[in-house]
């Protein structure tokens, strides 16, 4: 893995659109967004800007081979901004019986902090349901022609988040797409753990998190880029 790290500066010299397409223009029901630049989230050296949910150091994840990788128990890592409207890249990699996620738009519900994730899984362990690798966890399975996701090899994500629309894609393939507030959306998070949580991933904003599940998991080139969607 040394040497893979992709680095992105702030003014963008690549754009994000390289790592996996069109990005938010398969967001037919939204307005075309105002695209910022590609803001990197992790540099390949350090958890500069990540941190346990109080902003102390973690000690629990640390870098290996450029990649961030969950070493041992400790929690969730968080990253310190707060997102709006992005379009999220990021590599992955879990082995078999794998578990983990990427949290996004999080916020407190009394003492939890919740948000919608991205799961990633092993997909032997699943059969596609909400709970497989690209599931809006929970709440939307993937597509049913959904590739399965490669054991300990890299994979490739996208979340795009714009209004109320939410797409998840995996390895090029869009596998969610997802009308937050619809009566569909109502209707999933009421059969889901999260009926209880008023209004759940309905919030505008919030923080971003991977997931501490119990298993190996390692990230890299992760690349937030924001977009406005306020424009409707």
């Amino acid at each position: 893995m040394a040497g893979t790290h992709m680095r992105f500066l702030i003014g963008g010299v690549l754009p994000a659109l390289l790592l996996l397409g069109a990005g938010s223009a398969a967001l037919a029901q939204c307005a075309t967004p105002l695209r910022g630049q590609p803001i990197s989230l992790f540099d390949g050296e350090t958890l500069n800007g990540w941190a346990k949910r109080d902003g102390q150091p973690h000690p629990g994840w640390t870098i290996q081979d450029g990649a961030i990788y969950r070493a041992k128990g400790g929690g969730d890592l968080y990253h310190k901004h707060f997102y709006r409207d992005f379009e999220l890249t990021f590599e992955w990699k879990i082995l078999a019986n794998g578990n983990s996620g990427v949290k996004y738009r999080v916020q407190p519900f009394g003492r939890q902090m919740l948000g919608c994730e991205y799961q990633l899984q092993d997909d032997k362990q699943r059969d596609f349901n909400r709970q497989a690798s690209g599931a809006l966890y929970a709440v939307y399975e993937p597509a049913k022609n959904k590739v399965p996701v490669k054991l300990n090899q890299w994979n490739e994500s996208k979340i795009v988040v714009c209004g109320n629309q939410v797409e998840h894609w995996l390895n090029g393939q869009r596998v969610v797409h997802a009308q937050v507030g619809s009566q569909e959306w109502l209707q999933r998070v009421e059969s889901s753990k999260f009926r209880d949580k008023d209004q759940f991933g309905q919030n505008r904003e919030g923080q971003l998190f991977l997931q501490d599940h119990g298993q190996p998991v390692w990230f890299r080139n992760l690349v937030v880029v924001p977009l406005n969607c306020d424009r409707r």
